[in-house]
């Protein structure tokens, strides 16, 4: 019989498992300094691979009530982007530049606060938030919300520590991406309970 080493500290599994849905549960949301969008316009959030934007996308647009679009790859980035009164597009520098700026200036005629994801600014919108890097103290932070949203009822804090040095480390080598830091610090706690 295998022993399970996360139940053995006791931990659910390992707390760095990547999500299978966009965005990430409340308990391990990570507020990273983006400021909640206004009640109208046009707000991009801009970033690498893994910064962050997805999350917060799709928070936003679950707190608004809103819809949450993912542009895909291939001729379903050809169409019309759908307009509602809160609408979410993510990877929109998939999206041709005329067909975005006609999307974009249908949302704005319809009065829709309008949230984009993006890897670089598109320059149609009213207010632009570059993705914060992670930080040793957000990694930090991080690895905490993680651990604690997987640590099973009734048990102590589970007998991890991240040390100051680890996480500057892994914020460093994580090149502005939290999805980097995650897989990271899979990595890190499973050689820890291994």
């Amino acid at each position: 019989m295998t022993r399970d080493p996360y139940l053995a500290v006791g931990l659910a599994r390992n707390p760095f498992v990547a999500e299978q849905q966009p965005g990430v549960d409340d308990a391990v949301f990570l507020d990273v300094g983006c400021p909640d969008p206004p009640a109208a316009g046009v707000v991009e959030l801009v970033g690498c691979r893994g910064a962050g934007k997805t999350t917060h996308l799709v928070r936003w647009s679950t707190q608004l009530e809103g819809r949450y679009h993912h542009v895909e790859v291939g001729p379903g980035r050809l169409r019309p982007l759908p307009v509602a009164r809160v609408a979410a597009w993510d990877e929109v520098d998939r999206v041709p530049g005329p067909l975005l700026r006609l999307s974009v200036a249908r949302a704005r005629r319809q009065g829709s606060l309008l949230l984009l994801g993006s890897h670089r600014a598109t320059g149609l919108a009213d207010v632009t938030h570059v993705m914060p890097t992670p930080t040793a103290a957000g990694v930090r932070r991080f690895f905490d919300r993680r651990v604690a949203a997987v640590t099973l009822p009734g048990q102590d804090r589970p007998p991890l520590a991240l040390s100051a040095q680890d996480a500057a480390r892994i914020a460093r080598q994580a090149d502005g991406s939290w999805r980097d830091v995650g897989s990271a610090l899979h990595v890190w706690t499973a050689l820890q309970v291994g």
